[in-house]
């Protein structure tokens, strides 16, 4: 048995944006392969640094890996989970818009709109990931892409540094919101076991 195993939660994270194939296994083995090196080298919480750093590098690879296996069946799964997470996110909104209407009278100061919409987005990537079981990751980067491409082709009176600014609040906010939800799947996994 290995006494130090790789960070468990980062390790299911970089599982999850992979197909399961034999390329992911061998990534995810060379990394722990390594990390229990590092932990005897430099000790636990720098060998924990490590791998994370490594998994942001690797990342990349294991979702063009995870890509390699999709097929044109798969759209249609795709579209169903964002269209469903755009419908509960635009509900929120217009919830929440109507919300501060009747008690600020004005609206929201033009300044707090980029947090505004990044509170939104935090809603919509926590329900794609929540509606997305077979690929919660995949399906949270498509939500985000295509809200964001949206979002920059849309003109809008607002002007352009503003518009980005709010435009990039959306997609961290929806990045944010996956990932917690994500996180909060992993962790009840890991403790089922």
């Amino acid at each position: 048995m290995n006494p130090s195993p790789a960070p468990r939660r980062t390790e299911r994270l970089l599982e999850s944006l992979s197909a399961d194939t034999e390329f992911r296994d061998e990534i995810l083995g060379d990394l722990a392969e390594e990390y229990a090196l590092r932990v005897r080298w430099d000790g636990p919480n720098e060998a924990r640094r490590w791998y994370r750093r490594e998994g942001a590098r690797v990342a990349p690879y294991l979702v063009r890996d995870w890509m390699q296996t999709l097929r044109w069946r798969d759209a249609g799964y795709f579209a169903t989970a964002i269209g469903a997470a755009s419908l509960v996110q635009w509900a929120f909104v217009i919830w929440t818009d109507r919300a501060v209407l009747s008690v600020v009278h004005h609206g929201v100061p033009i300044p707090l709109i980029p947090l505004w919409t990044a509170i939104d987005a935090i809603v919509g990537g926590y329900v794609v990931t929540l509606f997305a079981r077979r690929a919660p990751l995949q399906t949270l980067l498509a939500f985000t892409l295509g809200w964001t491409a949206l979002f920059l082709g849309v003109k809008h009176h607002l002007t352009s540094p503003f518009w980005i600014a709010n435009t990039a609040g959306f997609a961290l906010g929806a990045l944010l919101g996956g990932l917690l939800r994500t996180r909060q799947q992993i962790s009840q996994e890991i403790d089922t076991r």
